[in-house]
């Protein structure tokens, strides 16, 4: 899933995301002016079109940046600067979907064994842990807020069968009060027995080998709806 266009789409629609800058190629000095003023450090340098935090890069100065985008492009040609959420929460939500309903799971929180996480936190050190429901949205209102925005970003990305919505919480270098800001959304999350997208739909009863009959469930849903579609333009 593109970065840059999810954030683009659900923009659109109310949703909160961080401010970005967009590198073409290579960094210009326009880029670095636009990223001081607007953006500032320290602020993270992503790939836009690739999972697992490869290409991603926290950047606490001009120097870094350089170095940090050039890593980043030996990647991917699609790269972007977006602005650190300070002392982030990072909230990751399941999405499924049965038939034209979309079930998004309770929010949970991600504890990072290294500064934010990234692939070694993620599938190197095995340290991190994942807290359900996230400690800081014990208000059940928050969490029925989260979830529906979880639902309406699932539908405008078009994404079907199942995602992982992936959020962070905290304040930025331009904006003192904390705010939810939608990070990502995996339309093909992590899902082995230890990944994220199942443990969050297991707290809420829905078992790993029910997901999987539900996606299979879907898929077959989806084909007879797409069969009954006209091939002939006589």
């Amino acid at each position: 899933m593109n970065k840059i266009l999810t954030k683009e789409l659900v923009k659109k629609e109310g949703i909160n995301v961080t401010k970005y800058e967009i590198i073409k190629n290579s960094l210009s000095d326009k880029n670095i002016k636009i990223i001081k003023k607007n953006i500032g450090f320290p602020c993270f340098v992503k790939a836009a079109n690739l999972g697992s935090s490869i290409g991603v890069y926290k950047t606490n100065n001009e120097k870094e940046l350089k170095l940090n985008i050039k890593k980043s492009l030996n990647f991917t040609n699609s790269v972007f600067v977006e602005e650190a959420v300070l002392k982030a929460a990072e909230i990751e939500v399941s999405a499924l979907q049965v038939k034209e309903k979309i079930l998004t799971s309770t929010p949970g929180e991600i504890e990072p064994s290294s500064e934010f996480y990234d692939y070694n936190a993620k599938y190197i050190d095995n340290k991190s842990k994942l807290k359900i429901p996230a400690d800081i949205f014990k208000n059940k209102k928050i969490i029925s807020e989260i979830k529906k925005i979880s639902a309406l970003a699932f539908k405008v990305l078009n994404c079907e069968g199942m995602a992982r919505i992936d959020f962070l919480y905290g304040s930025t270098k331009n904006k003192n009060s904390k705010k939810l800001y939608l990070s990502e959304v995996n339309s093909i999350p992590g899902f082995t027995e230890i990944s994220m997208f199942p443990k969050l739909l297991e707290h809420d009863g829905i078992k790993y080998s029910s997901v999987i009959n539900e996606l299979i469930k879907y898929s077959i849903y989806r084909y007879k709806k797409e069969k009954k579609l006209s091939k002939s333009l006589s």
